[in-house]
């Protein structure tokens, strides 16, 4: 990464004693900056307050010439309400934008070194700590990019501008009537077992509030809804507790046509050749 530093900051870099703080800011997607400091006081630079913390260490920072990902593991403690488990729990901090600068907190017009500039990866959280994973900007040359061909269909989403079909018809708000466990949820429902295999269940109220789980398996007993989660919420659901739950596409092309009447928009090439096909060893005639 490429850094430009003032000569006045570089005077003072190049002095035997030295003033130099780290400053860490982080955008999440909804549009929610925290700014943090590892200074014994609050530092504001650049139209940004960085609250004193000491709480956050961090890895070193790897660059590297090429394309591979450059990585920093940041380690804290969640403290003053700031970075709460329940927010990073809830993925509220995943592709979060990440800046990391480095002044000198006695003379911030020097200007700042650029250390860092990319995204929030992998998050853990637990016992009051937390260490996230930022990725470098170099990170995205690495995704892989354009369509491969697959005999399912391949939109991201069930509804999505690819699969255009409009859900509401599809879309069902129920209540929850039994939890058996993190996993496990009953609420009262007609629709055939399976209906909800492979859809979406979303919470509307209580602390997983706006949070979305797939559904692993769906069955109907006598006229109950028995719903397994594939993983389970960051908070326990309760009975009483909504829940919006949409119908499973198992991405097949006699699903979208049965089930949906969407076989129009259907993103899969189910009648192409697969590899066996290319590889076959023809027979001579007998």
């Amino acid at each position: 990464m490429s850094r430009t530093i003032s000569s006045g900051l570089q005077t003072h870099i190049d002095g035997e004693v030295t003033t130099l703080s780290s400053l860490v800011k982080i955008t999440r997607k909804d549009g929610t900056v925290l700014a943090f400091t590892n200074c014994d006081r609050s530092i504001t630079y650049s139209g940004t307050t960085y609250l004193a913390t000491d709480g956050i260490g961090a890895t070193e920072i790897q660059v590297t010439a090429g394309t591979g990902i450059d990585n920093l593991d940041v380690q804290g403690i969640i403290s003053d309400g700031r970075i709460t488990e329940e927010d990073l729990e809830a993925g509220l901090y995943d592709n979060a934008k990440v800046s990391i600068l480095t002044v000198n907190r006695n003379s911030l017009a020097d200007g700042a070194i650029t250390e860092f500039v990319g995204y929030i990866g992998k998050v853990t959280a637990g016992d009051g700590r937390f260490t996230a994973e930022f990725r470098s900007l170099s990170s995205v040359l690495r995704q892989t990019r354009g369509k491969k061909t697959s005999a399912t269909c391949i939109c991201r989403r069930l509804g999505d501008a690819e699969c255009k079909k409009d859900l509401t018809s599809f879309t069902f708000n129920r209540t929850i009537t039994a939890v058996t466990d993190e996993e496990n949820i009953e609420f009262t429902d007609a629709a055939a077992s399976q209906y909800y295999r492979h859809g979406i269940i979303k919470a509307t109220s209580g602390p997983n509030d706006g949070i979305e789980r797939m559904v692993k398996a769906h069955v109907n007993a006598s006229g109950t809804a028995e719903i397994e989660l594939r993983a389970p919420f960051p908070f326990a659901l309760e009975v009483g507790d909504t829940v919006e739950i949409i119908a499973g596409c198992d991405r097949t092309l006699a699903t979208c046509r049965t089930k949906f009447g969407n076989a129009g928009n259907f993103q899969g090439e189910p009648h192409s050749p697969g590899n066996d096909k290319l590889i076959r060893i023809g027979r001579g005639s007998e």
